[in-house]
């Protein structure tokens, strides 16, 4: 599993080979972090962001419904709440599978 700092070497060892070096390792944390900021805005919303040939982020709601404590055999009730879903694209998959 790649982390965010991982991710960020990654772009900036990637694009340093086309752009100047300087900027590129301060610079991707930035952009990463406002990529993020972005799908997370777009998820309180409502909305779907579809990253082409990556996948999908999909906002679900979760209805309240009674649980059952398993340490007091207790029913409790769980509120509403929104959660985000992914899926793969097909073009990863299959990128995957090879």
């Amino acid at each position: 599993m790649a982390n965010q700092r991982q991710l960020e070497e990654e772009l900036a060892e990637n694009l340093t080979t086309k752009l100047n070096r300087k900027m590129f390792k301060e610079a991707t944390h930035i952009i990463l972090e406002e990529v993020k900021s972005l799908i997370v805005s777009h998820l309180e919303l409502g909305h779907e962001v579809n990253l082409t040939g990556f996948g999908k982020f999909i906002p679900f709601v979760r209805h309240e419904r009674l649980v059952r404590n398993p340490a007091t055999k207790e029913m409790m009730s769980v509120g509403k709440v929104t959660v985000a879903k992914f899926r793969v694209a097909e073009k990863l998959k299959e990128t995957l599978k090879n």
